[in-house]
């Protein structure tokens, strides 16, 4: 189950958004969030909600802007899946080289695309921008680690923030995985309106009420290779220094 909010739609969008963090090409930062529930039935249940954090869970995943709203936030999946894994199984993960291929730079042959930023559970892609390998270093590499990591943190403040105001979240819940699913929504949703009460929320085919719109044809990108994301983070390293 998911939710769209304000994803960028236009190049102007994407450029504005960008202008909310300190992180060349940024305009978002993708991260999971694991939700406390109740110890489910079943043997195989158990193994499935139980996470990393030592205690039963679903997650609740997001990509976030400089403001802190969420663009896109997707909950439900047991809390023992891995953030990569339920983010390429996402509705959004095809549509993500579209959107960040609304506002593209060239150095020589070289495209450099409009990126979130990932912590190092994420695929690396050129669009989706990780942190060098701290082993071995370079004192610049570190520097471009050290910025990527405090423009990165909004996500986790998001989910810090979203806690603070729906505690229950936080607290855990007597819900079922599948009612809490639906409520993290809800308070996602109410997140942003309190955040910006003039932004657009959701966006819905009024012929078919529960049905997104597809606003963004998907274009067909091939899946690149490592080699052409550590192209580019090569070639933005010194804008970050």
């Amino acid at each position: 189950q998911h939710v769209i909010g304000i994803l960028p739609k236009t190049r102007d969008e994407v450029l504005t958004l960008q202008g909310l963090l300190s992180f060349p090409y940024a305009f978002g930062a993708v991260d999971g969030c694991q939700l406390r529930i109740q110890c489910p039935i079943g043997e195989a249940a158990r193994k499935d909600y139980w996470c990393f954090k030592q205690f039963y869970s679903i997650i609740l995943m997001a990509i976030v802007d400089g403001k802190g709203r969420f663009m896109w936030s997707s909950a439900g999946m047991p809390g023992n899946c891995h953030d990569a894994t339920l983010l390429q199984a996402s509705n959004i993960w095809q549509h993500l080289p579209t959107i960040c291929h609304l506002s593209v730079d060239h150095v020589g042959a070289i495209s450099i695309p409009a990126m979130i930023l990932g912590d190092n559970a994420f695929p690396f892609r050129s669009w989706l921008m990780k942190r060098y390998t701290q082993a071995n270093a370079t004192p610049d590499q570190k520097k471009f680690n050290k910025r990527h990591s405090s423009s990165r943190v909004v996500v986790e403040n998001a989910f810090g923030w979203l806690k603070m105001r729906f505690r229950e979240l936080f607290r855990g819940t007597e819900s079922s995985p599948e009612n809490l699913k639906f409520a993290a929504l809800a308070a996602v949703t109410l997140h942003n309106i309190m955040i910006d009460q003039n932004e657009p929320m959701m966006l819905e085919n009024p012929d078919n009420p529960g049905q997104e719109i597809v606003w963004l044809q998907r274009a067909e990108f091939a899946d690149e290779g490592r080699g052409h994301a550590a192209t580019v983070r090569d070639l933005i390293l010194p804008l970050v220094l």
